[in-house]
């Protein structure tokens, strides 16, 4: 259940929420296994990587389908092959734009929190004007001290530098690993179905399939 009392803020995700990247990250995903003459198995290994650093990411990868080499080369790899993909090809999500300006008006508060790479996130924001769009108030998972969002020390992060009470938060998240920080943070957990099914979903309090419900979501608690 998903209480819109006392809210302040949200905390988006940037890739599948925010950002419409997700098919190139499955483009990208599915040429790093064809050079190893292998087919990707999106359903087994997408999971498994989102919300992952790319060192991490890659780690998991060699761990799992004994690759050669090291995961900083593997990594390296990986964001070769999605800087230009990014800076060419990312869009926002349908109604994203919006709904933030329709926030603001609300006098509810935003910011960004994402799991991409720095330097890929820097290809993302000369594309789209992230940090202007929020304000700055953009959050890395590179450099935070975590692996991944799960633990969800980013999302306190966040609540911290903001002066905002992570009981007054919540977290739009596409992901099984995130929404599961946004819970061990002591925040709303709201999942959209962009990229993982409702199913695979299980730690949201509320699931809405694009910004025209979630804004919706908002509004019922006005």
């Amino acid at each position: 259940m998903f209480a819109r009392e006392n809210l302040r803020a949200v905390i988006f995700d940037c890739e599948g929420v925010i950002a419409d990247t997700e098919a190139l990250w499955d483009a990208s995903q599915a040429e790093l296994f064809r050079r190893r003459g292998l087919v990707y198995d999106r359903a087994a290994v997408k999971p498994c990587l989102v919300g992952l650093s790319l060192e991490a990411g890659a780690a998991w990868l060699i761990e799992n389908f004994d690759w050669p080499g090291d995961a900083a080369n593997l990594a390296a790899e990986r964001r070769d092959l999605m800087r230009t993909s990014l800076s060419r090809d990312a869009s926002f999500m349908p109604g994203a734009q919006n709904c933030l300006q329709w926030m603001q008006s609300q006098g509810l508060q935003y910011a960004l929190a994402t799991a991409l790479d720095g330097d890929l996130f820097a290809a993302l924001d000369r594309r789209l004007g992230l940090r202007e769009l929020f304000a700055h108030r953009v959050f890395l998972l590179e450099g935070s001290g975590a692996h991944s969002k799960e633990d969800g020390a980013l999302f306190l992060q966040v609540a911290r530098s903001c002066a905002w009470p992570a009981a007054e938060c919540a977290v739009a998240e596409d992901a099984p690993g995130g929404l599961r920080g946004a819970r061990a943070a002591g925040m709303r957990a709201i999942g959209f179905t962009t990229t993982f099914a409702a199913s695979d979903l299980s730690a949201a309090d509320v699931i809405v399939p694009d910004f025209r419900a979630f804004q919706e979501l908002l509004r019922s608690g006005e």
